[in-house]
């Protein structure tokens, strides 16, 4: 990339930032030249595309606007807001899923990141259907808010500083989930007996089929109508 193209953050920060490159077929062809890269502010559209500040006039089917997103918990009342304790950084969780100070309330999947989003998720609702079918016992509120503020000083002893730092597990996704097998009492090693694999193999979503099949199969023996094809 032309120099004025480089990222201005470092990549070591950039990390927490949560972005995830799905493949390289972008990076390629800006190599080969079937995509021309343009750095400028939007002056005004016009009939066929677009002007820059700078007076270059780029022509353009479609404009997209990548803005982000701030993250919002508007739907809670003043007072439950208020008792969640959202801080600059992030809400911390016990486990990233339960506020120890209210009960009857749980995230599973916004106040989480990870390299692996929709698994650590699945994991994440595992962990809550077990707890709230007493397989998994709870510590007390002062244990559990003891383990929340033990992470918290953690995390901002090192990790950069965003508005997400409290979610931010990308680094540390395999002892996140490990940390909920666990809890479970669920085997958190799970490439058999080959060690080699275990020590060097990475982990997928597929490793943890099992794990999910059998919460299946526990829900059809409940009588949730769970169809065995669906198990295969």
């Amino acid at each position: 990339l032309p120099k004025e193209m480089m990222p201005s953050t470092p990549i070591e920060v950039d990390v927490f930032t949560g972005g995830q490159i799905l493949n390289y077929d972008f990076r390629d062809m800006i190599k080969s030249g079937k995509v021309k890269i343009v750095k400028g502010s939007t002056e005004k559209f016009t009939p066929t595309g677009l002007r820059l500040q700078d007076g270059t006039e780029l022509e353009a089917d479609v404009v997209v606007f990548g803005t982000g997103f701030t993250k919002s918990y508007d739907l809670f009342d003043r007072m439950l807001h208020s008792r969640l304790n959202i801080e600059e950084d992030g809400l911390y969780l016990y486990r990233n899923v339960l506020p120890p100070r209210l009960p009857n309330i749980a995230f599973v999947g916004s106040e989480i990141s990870t390299f692996n989003n929709i698994l650590t998720q699945a994991l994440q609702a595992e962990w809550l259907a077990k707890v709230l079918a007493g397989k998994v016992q709870l510590p007390s509120e002062s244990r559990m808010m003891a383990a929340v503020e033990t992470e918290q000083a953690w995390k901002r002893s090192w990790m950069p500083g965003t508005s997400a730092r409290a979610s931010m597990f990308q680094l540390h996704m395999m002892k996140y989930h490990d940390r909920l097998l666990k809890d479970m009492g669920e085997k958190h090693l799970r490439k058999g007996r080959n060690f080699l694999a275990e020590l060097l193999s990475p982990y997928c979503a597929a490793d943890y089929a099992a794990l999910f099949k059998k919460s299946a199969w526990a829900l059809l023996a409940d009588g949730e109508g769970v169809e065995s094809s669906e198990l295969v």
